[in-house]
């Protein structure tokens, strides 16, 4: 996916998207429907570069935590829903 502890928020941000991944800005706490598509791009990056955990999902049921130190990627989660009844 590109993204590796101790990569610049930035870097992660982009490396995410670039694998697919869209910000959601419910990690701070903007749990409003319709997350990331209520932001203009410079306004959804600034807002995220200055949080220290960042939420991203993937269609359909996937998603990736980061988590920061500073300026620099400490932790990476990522997750798959499978609600799938067998």
């Amino acid at each position: 996916m590109g993204i590796g502890i101790g990569a610049s928020k930035v870097e992660a941000i982009e490396a995410a998207e670039k694998a697919g991944y869209v910000l959601n800005p419910s990690s701070w706490g903007d749990n409003r429907a319709g997350g990331s598509d209520l932001y203009q791009r410079s306004e959804l990056q600034r807002l995220a570069l200055r949080q220290p955990v960042l939420s991203f999902t993937k269609a359909p049921r996937g998603g990736m935590i980061i988590s920061f130190r500073g300026e620099s990627v400490e932790k990476i989660q990522l997750f798959h829903i499978n609600n799938e009844i067998i």
